[in-house]
């Protein structure tokens, strides 16, 4: 009888070592929780561990619609878990960035959408994009054509700004875009999306008008759909329809060359409104803020 409750003490202390093991295992791996982050197209995702001296990278990866996490090798991640470095509480930051399909290296690029700070003892660090303040962003557009002198196709424009006192404002609220980040306007129209221009800042033009009469006229960022036409699509324009969405994104400024030009936007939007149907031109509309992009970090011992 005393041999047997020796064998069930000694049991019992070995399963209390293995817990004690597995409760205190120094993590090796970080899993990633995501809340939402953009499909990529002709771009990827890379994961880093960041201090004030250093970083390293843990890996480069892309994501499907329903946020599983796959390598470059379109093989899926287990688990959405990346190895971590031994010494990985020598860092105090996890970030993800934005990077071109051309990238190899293992560099950061300035495109950093997510991002969260940690102490040496953390488990779990809440990502975010901090790289601008967008919690008080908001704004409003209408339907004019201020790049000619017509006054019947007002409704073939979009652009934000106001007119207060007799005198023209901005109507967005956005702070400046910083190095790595451009916002741009969109209006999506059954499948098909058209660029009003990549907007730096709210005061001046936005960086593409080609679709305006006149570059001269215009002072605020904006589009009139006046000539050259993209494919498929026929000019003037029902914006008012009440099927158009005007959207306001986030894109990453990796590479102006590769960056301008793209037929779809990066989905990472933050303002959009469906034009109200018949709408008359001159009209303040106001555009609605859409839920912020976040992640989870966990390290965790397998």
């Amino acid at each position: 009888m005393k041999k047997l409750a020796s064998i069930l003490l000694f049991a019992l202390i070995l399963s209390g070592c293995n817990i004690l093991t597995t409760t205190n295992a120094k993590p090796n791996k970080a899993r990633l929780d995501i809340s939402y982050l953009p499909v990529l197209q002709g771009m990827f995702y890379e994961a880093f561990l960041v201090n004030s001296s250093e970083y390293i990278s843990l890996g480069k990866f892309n994501i499907d619609r329903d946020q599983n996490i796959f390598s470059l090798e379109k093989s899926k991640i287990s688990k959405n878990k990346f190895n971590l470095p031994g010494n990985y509480t020598i860092y105090d930051k996890f970030m993800i960035t934005v990077e071109n399909q051309y990238d190899r290296d293992s560099a950061p690029s300035e495109s950093i959408i997510l991002e969260g700070k940690f102490k040496p003892d953390d488990l779990t660090v809440v990502l975010g994009f901090k790289m601008m303040d967008l919690s008080d962003i908001g704004g409003t557009f209408r339907l004019a054509t201020p790049s000619d002198y017509e006054s019947d196709n007002e409704e073939n424009g979009i652009w934000f700004y106001q007119v207060k006192d007799g005198k023209e404002i901005p109507s967005l609220k956005l702070p400046f875009a910083v190095q790595g980040w451009i916002y741009e306007a969109w209006i999506k129209k059954d499948y098909q999306y058209i660029s009003l221009g990549e907007i730096g800042d709210v005061y001046n033009p936005d960086l593409n008008n080609k679709h305006s009469a006149s570059n001269l006229l215009i002072k605020y960022p904006g589009e009139d759909f006046l000539q050259d036409p993209p494919k498929d699509i026929k000019f003037p324009m029902n914006l008012n329809d009440g099927k158009t969405k005007l959207i306001i994104t986030l894109e990453p400024w990796i590479n102006p060359e590769l960056s301008q030009n793209r037929e779809f936007p990066f989905d990472y939007k933050i303002l959009e409104k469906t034009i109200p149907k018949n709408l008359e031109p001159n009209i303040d509309i106001k555009l609605e803020k859409t839920p912020m992009i976040g992640a989870t970090i966990e390290f965790v011992p397998k």
